[in-house]
């Protein structure tokens, strides 16, 4: 996919200052499935950080276990009502999105606009 401009439509301040992150390969044990935006499941990585990730980045070893197939990182990104933002991907309910001043995150769909 092509990335594209858009602008964020309501502001969105991120709630996790420490998000978690993993390599393809990586171990991480499952928690409970996200209900606002489904496709997202709560797990906790080899460091002991707990965090959002999309299922479709893991392939499940056991009843509460993954490997990760895809590495993933869920960085947040806060943004202004009219900020214009490059989006890079989208999945689930959420985009990957690069600002003007080249941080990457995540921001809820939602909240953004094509230009």
């Amino acid at each position: 996919m092509a990335s594209m401009k858009v602008r964020v439509i309501k502001s969105y301040k991120s709630a996790y200052p420490e998000p978690i992150s993993f390599e393809v390969g990586e171990a991480v044990s499952l928690g409970e499935m996200d209900d606002e935006y489904p496709g997202w499941i709560r797990v906790t990585t080899a460091n002991g950080n707990t965090g959002w990730a999309p299922l479709k980045y893991l392939v499940s070893s056991g009843p509460n276990d993954a490997i990760a197939r895809s590495q993933y990182s869920a960085q947040e990104l806060s943004a202004e009502a009219g900020e214009s933002l490059e989006l890079i991907k989208q999945l689930d309910g959420w985009a990957w999105c690069l600002n003007d001043e080249g941080r990457h995150g995540w921001l809820p769909s939602a909240l953004l606009q094509q230009i």
